[in-house]
């Protein structure tokens, strides 16, 4: 034996005696920082599927950057809530799957400081078909915190528009020869890849096993069998790019809630849905995680075991190849999702088609809804509220009634909520917002003469049942009048406070100068009600005898403030229901 030869077993044997000795039992900590070092970033990109479903395989070809893809995979894999809890939240998981939250379940990301940028609401093809050949059906409706980086790539080619502006509606419109360009290419280029992986992998499996690293062999087949059929099943299903069976409808722009003005606004219809956010894709990271933290463990195990020396160059051969290739992938691959002209039809108010209006009005009523679970009020208070409305019959400046009645029976068939007001005030570019709109309403009334709406005004009153101050002494606050936006002792559905009691009262403007005024329960306004008829005067003085408690209100002025504001925010909703 020559001394060359006998310097590299040494060389050898060094290497693997310091394989030998990781603290496998302790912790991964070494193996994280040698699987850390080389090739993180390209791995993590094709890992994710931005050059295709192919990319997954020659991600985890190496052992080499699979410990950080394997935390992406985690993240991606997560949902939102857990997501943030868990806080395996990061810049890269959320450029791919975003951060939302389901806008039909009342639970928040109670713990996240930044508000929602966006609200949205996906449309599915009712045939499982292409959304332009079928009718689209809602699906579902969401509250946006981050986007992914495709939709950030088309809501950066729309200009924002801002209060006082006319509402400009923009369709995405899909470039009409991207299937024919790309979609062929694509193809070619994933299968090709994946016949590529074949042939190495079982070229790699041969040499391992001829010199005795069967283990080792096993090993690396197993964790690519797994990658590879999953590649070959997003193939399969198209879930390269964008999916044409659903579209996404988008509303975005500094949100407006019930202490805040909104700002600027954009709104989108028709935003083809990324690939790599169904559920196949977020299957195959979840279980490729556990694939891919078992490989790197049982890799160092069989190479400090029993691999024989040439095993051990053969391998670390294959990793430095593997390496290459995907380097190579990654910088000479486009972007899938990104690859295509983006296409956009701008539209007024007037010009937008009835089913479109439609999918407007969802967005604006899923605004309502993230503006009532985050209002101090509480859902609860809401529950009972028209959220959605459809049409608004018959509108009314005031209630008609006789000079000489001082009561009358209202039936109430429902109450506009504030949410829903300041919503498409902000979408129709009004300049007012916040608690500009906080005690507005209108409601609904069925009246000899048929169904009237009327714009008015209520506010939230609590107060103890067992005798509450008008005022603190120590603290010097006046208890019968409090801000608006401050927290109230509410309650919930779920944990009812029976020492408060929690009231909603109406003003509503009457003929001949004077006001309704009835009191209703929290959660519940519809159906008989008597309401008293009062003058300025008499208002005034019921908001000031502390039978009335926790409310801002101080002056019937204020009262017709509202309901000028209410008047307003009616006209909007005239527009939006047209």
């Amino acid at each position: 034996m020559d001394k060359s030869t006998v310097s590299n077993s040494t060389e050898i044997a060094k290497i693997k005696g310091a394989l030998s000795s990781f603290n496998f039992g302790g912790s991964l900590v070494e193996i994280t920082a040698l699987t850390s070092l080389i090739g993180s970033t390209a791995a993590e990109s094709l890992a994710l599927g931005e050059k295709g479903p192919a990319g997954l395989v020659w991600a985890m070809m190496t052992v080499f950057g699979a410990i950080p893809v394997v935390k992406l995979f985690i993240a991606t894999s997560t949902p939102g809530w857990l997501r943030e809890s868990m806080g395996v939240s990061n810049a890269k998981s959320d450029a791919v799957v975003g951060l939302f939250q389901n806008a039909d379940k009342n639970f928040m990301f109670h713990d996240r400081k930044e508000p929602a940028i966006a609200v949205e609401s996906e449309m599915k093809s009712a045939r499982g078909s292409r959304m332009k050949e079928d009718s689209p059906i809602s699906s579902q409706r969401r509250f946006v915190y981050v986007f992914n980086q495709h939709t950030i790539s088309i809501l950066n080619c729309i200009p924002s528009s801002f209060p006082g502006d006319e509402i400009k509606i923009y369709s995405f419109v899909e470039d009409p020869w991207r299937d024919k360009r790309y979609a062929s290419w694509f193809s070619y280029v994933d299968w090709m890849l994946l016949a590529a992986s074949v042939m190495g992998k079982l070229g790699e499996f041969t040499l391992l096993w001829k010199y005795d690293a069967c283990t080792l062999a096993w090993v690396s087949l197993a964790s690519w069998v797994f990658y590879f059929t999953a590649a070959v099943i997003l193939r399969l299903h198209g879930l390269w790019g964008n999916t044409k069976k659903s579209e996404i409808d988008i509303l975005t722009g500094t949100l407006p809630t019930c202490s805040s003005v909104g700002v600027d606004r954009k709104i989108i219809l028709g935003i083809p849905k990324s690939a790599r956010v169904h559920l196949i894709w977020r299957i195959n990271w979840s279980i490729g995680a556990i694939i891919g933290v078992s490989t790197v463990v049982a890799t160092y195990v069989s190479l400090i075991q029993s691999t024989s020396n040439e095993g051990f160059l053969i391998w670390a051969g294959f990793q430095v190849l593997w390496l290459s290739i995907r380097s190579a992938v990654y910088y000479f691959l486009s972007n899938r999702e990104g690859h295509y002209h983006v296409g956009l039809e701008g539209r007024p108010w007037r010009k937008v088609n009835v089913q479109d209006r439609s999918r407007i009005r969802r967005l604006v009523y899923t605004l309502s809804k993230y503006q009532i679970q985050q209002h101090p009020r509480s859902p609860l208070s809401y529950e009972d509220d028209i959220v959605a409305p459809e049409n608004l019959e018959n509108i009314q400046s005031e209630y008609p009634a006789s000079p000489e009645d001082k009561n009358v029976t209202l039936s109430i068939q429902g109450v506009i909520p504030d949410t829903v007001l300041s919503s498409v005030s902000w979408v129709f570019g009004c300049k007012e917002g916040g608690f500009d709109f906080y005690d507005t309403c209108i409601i609904v009334l069925k009246t000899s003469n048929g169904i009237i709406s009327i714009p008015a005004a209520r506010a939230l009153s609590t107060r103890q049942l067992s005798g509450q101050p008008k005022h603190d002494s120590e603290e010097g606050i006046d208890l019968i009048h409090l801000p608006r936006g401050g927290s109230l002792p509410h309650g919930s559905s779920a944990f009812p406070d029976n020492s408060i009691e929690v009231k909603w009262c109406y003003w509503i403007p009457c003929s001949g100068g004077r006001w309704l005024h009835f009191i209703t329960e929290q959660s519940k306004n519809r159906g008989q009600r008597e309401a008293a008829i009062l003058t300025n005067y008499e208002v005034t003085r019921i908001l000031n005898n502390g039978k009335i408690m926790n409310i801002s209100l101080k002056h019937v002025d204020e009262v017709k403030e509202i309901v000028d504001y209410s008047t307003i925010a009616c006209g909007h909703m005239q527009a939006l229901l047209r």
